[in-house]
């Protein structure tokens, strides 16, 4: 499966704040009820450890609450 790019290109983009308070911020991650899971391999655990496979036979999504994956370079 191949996640489509997104380009930003507003310096004020919400979804980047958003991210970087996350990534930042421990009281921000509490606050938004969300982590971080940077690698592969802790994206496959995490996945393991529900009993959840990356995606369901009828190719949607197998989770209640999606997983946002995002490369940053």
């Amino acid at each position: 499966m191949t996640l489509p790019i997104l380009e930003i290109h507003a310096k004020d983009n919400n979804k980047i704040k958003h991210l970087r308070g996350l990534c930042e911020q421990a009281s921000y991650r509490k606050k938004q009820q969300q982590t971080v899971l940077e690698g592969i391999h802790l994206i496959d655990a995490y996945l393991k450890s529900k009993n959840l496979p990356p995606e369901s036979p009828d190719n949607t999504s197998s989770l209640t609450k999606p997983i946002e994956a995002i490369y940053l370079t």
